[in-house]
């Protein structure tokens, strides 16, 4: 990878894993609320419950869903030439667009009934609060397992001056080609 793309797939790799990683936290506190509290799908809404809406879903949705097809198509050469990891990348990113697909019809559903937490196709057969916890932990699971597998933070990582190389930018260890 050239600079420029390696720069250009830290940026997008960092937002997709910072943001992810927060909205995972959401849903484990939807759980929590859930399952121990027992407050019941209409009383669990996380930590910022006034976003709890279904076009704040459906956006946040279309940009991870976005940020995955991003990243594998950014993937380093590294990451593309181990093929089961990469059919996992792969499977991660389908798995994310079928979620995606789920939240335009749940916003489609609202904009019909006006109705918050809609079902969407599969919330008519399995429990939506389980079911999109699953969706996002796979998400994030497989973001923090290549970022820390394939060593992105060190890929990633921001040239220091140090006073052991003479004031000399010090490049990350392992830089990808």
């Amino acid at each position: 990878m050239k600079n420029k793309s390696i720069g250009m797939f830290c940026a997008i790799y960092g937002i997709v894993l910072i943001t992810q990683t927060a909205h995972m936290m959401e849903h484990f506190t939807i759980i929590y609320q859930y399952a121990i509290l027992d407050l019941g799908i209409d009383g669990s809404h996380g930590l910022i419950g006034q976003f709890d809406l279904e076009s704040v879903h459906f956006f946040y949705d279309f940009l991870f869903t976005l940020g995955f097809w991003l990243i594998l198509q950014r993937l380093p050469e590294e990451a593309r030439n181990k093929k089961v990891l990469y059919k996992l990348f792969f499977f991660a990113t389908i798995l994310q667009s079928y979620h995606f697909f789920e939240h335009i019809i749940k916003y489609y559903q609202h904009l019909q009934t006006g109705m918050q937490g809609t079902p969407g196709i599969l919330g008519n057969f399995v429990d939506l609060a389980w079911l999109h916890f699953f969706l996002n932990l796979f998400g994030t699971v497989v973001l923090w397992g290549f970022y820390i597998g394939f060593k992105f933070y060190r890929t990633c990582s921001v040239p220091s001056k140090s006073p052991d190389a003479g004031g000399q930018e010090m490049m990350p260890p392992k830089q990808m080609m």
